[in-house]
């Protein structure tokens, strides 16, 4: 009996706190009308609540569905396989051989962090292009994410052993070996500076998110019953300017607008960057954490690195800036769900010593 549960383990559920995270979600996504409501004393009818109508429409069914994913969704390691079943209609039934692991990415938004949640992403050189995709388990707690993480990476060293023959081992040989682990050799390679914002500030997506931002404000603003076209309107002298002047104004505004959110935003999904080379026994991993409010860790296996690709468009090149992505075994460098981009957008010079360090 011990060694049929040794070769089948039980299949595990996610974190239960994720049920909390929901409830919240949905009470924070009415909150919004409730107040416009009653607090502003808005028409329930009045046909300026329908964008915080979506809001709690949307709120309220992905908290419902991440309920049910939780409900029905349940996962086991074995010796040889990661297994997943998931789906309240359709159930589904996944299995990836351990061996074929490329990559184990750790990440948690602002919620998962505040209920000590992380969703663990294990890529295993899925074809994107085929329908195929990463194996996601949301969530888990923090804890359970980061014991399957090591122990998924140590099974990419090339003398990793099953579970179940370290299992076997004496308590003395374990405690070596977990003493070996925290001396583990780990050097940095880059880390996060405050100049590389201004290479990700100027571009053609600095007036998108300004458009968007601005919708957005509009909406919310019109919800409670602000006039912010209005109040624009009453401050400048629109007659004295204009309209060429008028033209110049918003365009220079929305572009510095669009350039200070997007630096904002570099810096909430970059900050405390930090690029290292860890070793643990025969293997070497280059791991990557990056984020302030949300976070991410993704470590690759550094044995398949096949070689580094620094790209610099017209533009890019006068400007000294570079994106730099790794080239390895199971990953595509242009599908955006890989995580083949090794450092952020910055200075060619970094990327080139990087490339090099690696």
């Amino acid at each position: 009996m011990n060694e049929v549960t040794e070769s089948h383990p039980e299949w595990q559920r996610l974190s239960a706190r994720v049920v909390w995270v929901d409830v919240v979600v949905s009470i924070l996504s009415l909150l919004p009308g409730a107040i416009a409501i009653c607090v502003v004393g808005l028409d329930p009818s009045s046909g300026v609540l329908w964008p915080l109508a979506f809001i709690a429409v949307v709120g309220v069914v992905g908290a419902v569905g991440d309920i049910l994913r939780w409900a029905f969704t349940s996962f086991r390691i074995t010796d040889h396989d990661i297994e997943r079943r998931t789906g309240l209609f359709v159930r589904r039934h996944r299995a990836i051989r351990r061996e074929r692991v490329r990559s184990v990415d750790t990440a948690a938004k602002l919620r998962h962090r505040l209920a000590g949640l992380r969703v663990v992403t294990i890529g295993a050189g899925q074809q994107t292009g085929a329908g195929e995709s990463a194996l996601v388990l949301d969530s888990l707690s923090a804890a359970d994410a980061e014991r399957l993480q090591q122990r998924l990476l140590a099974t990419r060293s090339p003398n990793a052993r099953s579970d179940a023959a370290v299992a076997a081992e004496p308590e003395e040989t374990g405690q070596a070996e977990e003493a070996g682990q925290a001396d583990a050799a780990t050097k940095v390679l880059a880390t996060f500076r405050l100049s590389w914002v201004w290479y990700n500030m100027f571009s053609i997506w600095a007036y998108l998110m300004a458009a968007g931002l601005l919708w957005g404000a509009y909406w919310l603003l019109s919800s409670f019953g602000v006039d912010p076209v209005g109040i624009i309107a009453r401050i400048v002298d629109w007659e004295a300017i204009g309209w060429p002047g008028a033209v110049l104004i918003g365009l220079v505004a929305v572009g510095v607008f669009g350039a200070i959110s997007m630096g904002v935003k570099f810096v909430l999904d970059y900050g405390r960057f930090e690029l290292s080379r860890v070793r643990s026994g025969d293997a070497a991993y280059l791991r990557t954490r990056r984020g302030l409010l949300s976070t991410r860790e993704v470590n690759r296996d550094e044995a398949r690195v096949r070689g580094m690709s620094i790209g610099e468009p017209l533009l890019w090149r006068w400007m000294g800036m570079a994106d730099t992505n790794l080239i390895t075994t199971g990953l595509n460098v242009w599908d955006p769900a890989a995580p083949s981009a090794i450092l952020p957008r910055g200075p060619v010079r970094v990327a080139r010593r990087v490339a090099g360090d690696i």
